[in-house]
Formats: structure tokens, C-alpha cells, sequence
């Protein structure tokens, strides 16, 4: 007689795996950027990223100033040569197929608000999309309502990568839906690409 498969029970499996799998291409991407992105290339991100957040180059950094500094510089900054140091990674690096590899290449940071949350997960609601998603991550101890996040889909749920940002309140939501809904240049990925670091960092954008 054939076995017998639990759908669910392979779907979870499935899923235990492309996280691990996510997870790990992330921290192979820092570690990229740690020990083999030219210091130079640092450098400048670093006064760009300045003067899109308006603080000194200069500025030490807290710990979640350079976790957020690092999320920047991985996927929205640009080289000279035009590419992100995401997209050079992937020259060195294929562990992850074609449409996660895209997945990641055109994450975001995101505004949610927390409906509830427990030790794993945060379920929130994109304050764009009105999508109610669960989202993988250890909440802290802040206790805050609204975050930034950059997400993955894994099935229906949703891996962070980098961290949530909570560095945010209510009005700087506004302020972001507000000034993207008045302009019609470009679309809300792209916008975010080019603007949300400044939402997230102090609620305040000067738009090139």
C-alpha cells in the first residue's frame, strides 16, 4: 500500500527549509559586505546615507543606526557603476534560485502596524497594501505599534531581513503616505526605494 503523504506536514518542512535557506543567504550577504566590499565603497555610502537621513558622516553609529545603515546599503544604495551590493553579491554567490533571488533584489522597507504579536511572529498590517500577513521575527521589548520592515514572502508568511525598525510613530506614516500620494512620478516600490531610510530614520524627507 503507497504511504500516505501529510500535505501539511511537507509544507512545513518546505518551509522550515527555505527559510534556513533565506537566512543564510542573508548572513552570507553581510558577511560579504564585512570582509569584502572595498572600504571605500563604505565610505561614500556612508556620506550619501548621511546626507538622505541628515547626520554627520562623521556620526557614530548605535547599533540599530548601523543595523539600518546596513539594510540601505545591501539593497537601495547604488554604486557607480550602478548596481546594488546586492546584485554584486549574486556574482559570487547563487545559492538560492532565480525568483528568490528577485524577491530579494526588490524588497523594501515597508511601513506595517502590529495588530498582535507573540514570540515569533508579528502580525501587522502594510498601512499600503491594507494586507494582513504574519511576519517572522523575535519581538523585542519595545512597545511600539508601527515598524519598518524589509520582507520575503515564505508561503503566507512573511521573513525579515534585517530586523524590524520601530523608530517611528504614527505621524511619520502619514507623512509618508501623504507625500507619496501627491506625487505621480514614480511607483510606491520605487518611491520607497529612494525615500523610506529618511521615514525611517526621522520622519522627514527632502526629495531630490
Amino acid at each position: 500500500m503507497a504511504k500516505v503523504i501529510d500535505l501539511q506536514e511537507h509544507r512545513v518542512n518546505k518551509e522550515i527549509r527555505l527559510e534556513k535557506a533565506m537566512i543564510d543567504h542573508y548572513e552570507q550577504l553581510m558577511l560579504y559586505i564585512k570582509h569584502r566590499v572595498n572600504i571605500r565603497e563604505k565610505v561614500r555610502a556612508k556620506v550619501i546615507f548621511s546626507e538622505k537621513v541628515g547626520c554627520k558622516s562623521s556620526s557614530k553609529f548605535n547599533t540599530l543606526e548601523e543595523q539600518l545603515f546596513l539594510n540601505w546599503f545591501a539593497f537601495d544604495y547604488t554604486t557607480v557603476q550602478g548596481l546594488t551590493i546586492y546584485q554584486i553579491f549574486l556574482k559570487h554567490h547563487h545559492r538560492l534560485d532565480d525568483v528568490l533571488h528577485a524577491l530579494f533584489m526588490v524588497s523594501v522597507l515597508e511601513p506595517y502596524e502590529i495588530i498582535k504579536k507573540n514570540e515569533d511572529y508579528i502580525t501587522a498590517v502594510n498601512l499600503q497594501t491594507n494586507i494582513i500577513c504574519q511576519l517572522k521575527y523575535a519581538v523585542d521589548s519595545q512597545n511600539k505599534s508601527f515598524f519598518f520592515a524589509r520582507t520575503v514572502p515564505i508561503f503566507d508568511r512573511f521573513l525579515c531581513l534585517g530586523g524590524i525598525f520601530q523608530k517611528v510613530s504614527n505621524n511619520k506614516i502619514s507623512s509618508l503616505l501623504n507625500d507619496y500620494n501627491n506625487q505621480e512620478k514614480i511607483g510606491w516600490r520605487t518611491y520607497l526605494k529612494k525615500y523610506a531610510i529618511q521615514y525611517v530614520w526621522n520622519g522627514k524627507t527632502e526629495h531630490e
